[in-house]
C-alpha cells in the first residue's frame, strides 16, 4: 500500500519539495518571458546563437513546461496511489483529445479555432500532442479539491465545483496563449482578449465529462493520497505561469478576472469549512 504524500515531510512546509522542480521552471521561464519576449531588444545583435534560440524558446517552453508539470505529477501519483491513476490518465486524455478534434474541425463545444505550430507535432494535423496530457494534469487537481472543498455537498455539486475550478484555469490560459503569444488562433474573436464566450461554456461541458469519468474511475479514492497542500500548490504553479506572463505583459483585466473568480470560488466553500470546523465540537457534545 502506497502511503500519503502528507505523511512524508514534504507534506509539510510552505511547497512540498516534490513541485520544487515545477516552481524553479515556472520562474525561470516567467523571468525569461519578462527579459526578452517582452523586450527582444535587448538581445545583441552581434549574438545570432542566442537570437535563434529566443526564436525557439516559445515552442520549446511551452512543451517542456507541460512535460515538468506531467513528471511532476506522475511522480506524485506514483509514489502515493501506485499505478491506479493510469486509467484515468488514459480516459481523461483520451476524451480531451475528442473534444479538441471535433472543436478544431467543427467548432463544437468551444467555437471555430485553430492551433498553430507552436505546441509541437499535430495528432492527424490538428491537436498537438501536448493539449490532451494537459486537460488531465489540471482536471485531477480541480476534481480533487473540489471534493475536499465540498466534502459534505451533493455529488452533483462537487462535480460542478471541480468543473468550474478548470475552467478558471482558462480565463488566464487563453489571455495568455493566444492574445500574447498565437498559439492557437480563434476563427471568430471574441469580446475577452479575442476569446469568443462560449469557449467558457465549452469548457465547464468538457470539465463536467472529465468530472464524471474521473469519479467513475476512482479518483475519489487513490486521490486521496494527494493532499489539499499538494493539490493546492501543483493547481497554484500550473496557473502561475498564464497568470505571471500577463501580469508581466500588463494584461491586468485577465488577470483580476481570474482571481475574482478564485476569490468567489473559494467563498463558495466558506459554509463548508465551517461546518467542518464545527464538527468536532458537535462530536464531543
Amino acid at each position: 500500500m502506497k502511503a500519503s504524500l502528507s505523511s512524508h515531510p514534504e507534506g509539510r512546509g510552505m511547497l512540498p519539495r516534490s513541485l520544487w522542480p515545477l516552481a524553479v521552471f515556472t520562474a525561470l521561464s516567467l523571468a525569461g518571458y519578462g527579459t526578452f519576449a517582452l523586450a527582444p531588444q535587448r538581445i545583441p545583435s552581434s549574438m545570432p546563437a542566442v537570437m535563434r534560440f529566443y526564436q525557439m524558446s516559445f515552442e520549446v517552453s511551452a512543451q517542456a513546461h507541460i512535460v515538468v508539470a506531467l513528471l511532476t505529477a506522475l511522480f506524485a501519483l506514483r509514489r502515493a496511489a501506485g499505478w491506479r491513476w493510469l486509467r484515468a490518465l488514459l480516459a481523461t486524455s483520451g476524451l480531451a483529445f475528442l473534444s479538441e478534434w471535433v472543436g478544431t474541425g467543427y467548432g463544437l463545444p468551444f467555437g471555430p479555432y485553430r492551433y498553430t505550430g507552436l505546441l509541437g507535432p499535430r495528432i492527424g494535423g490538428r491537436v498537438p500532442w501536448s493539449i490532451p496530457i494537459s486537460w488531465f494534469l489540471m482536471a485531477l487537481p480541480s476534481f480533487l479539491l473540489a471534493r475536499h472543498a465540498f466534502r459534505r455537498r451533493g455529488r452533483a455539486l462537487r462535480l460542478v465545483a471541480g468543473a468550474a475550478l478548470l475552467t478558471i484555469w482558462d480565463l488566464a490560459l487563453d489571455p495568455a496563449m493566444s492574445h500574447l503569444i498565437p498559439y492557437w488562433v480563434w476563427g471568430e474573436p471574441g469580446p475577452y482578449y479575442g476569446m469568443p464566450l462560449v469557449n467558457l461554456v465549452g469548457w465547464m461541458l468538457t470539465g463536467l465529462v472529465l468530472m464524471m469519468v474521473l469519479e467513475r474511475l476512482g479518483a475519489a479514492d487513490w486521490g486521496t493520497a494527494l493532499p489539499p497542500q499538494w493539490l493546492r500548490g501543483y493547481y497554484t504553479l500550473i496557473l502561475a505561469m498564464p497568470v505571471g506572463m500577463l501580469a508581466l505583459a500588463g494584461v491586468w483585466g485577465a488577470v483580476a478576472a481570474t482571481g475574482l473568480a478564485l476569490v468567489l470560488w473559494a467563498v463558495s466553500a466558506l459554509p463548508e469549512r465551517a461546518a467542518q470546523a464545527v464538527l468536532p465540537s458537535e462530536s464531543a457534545a
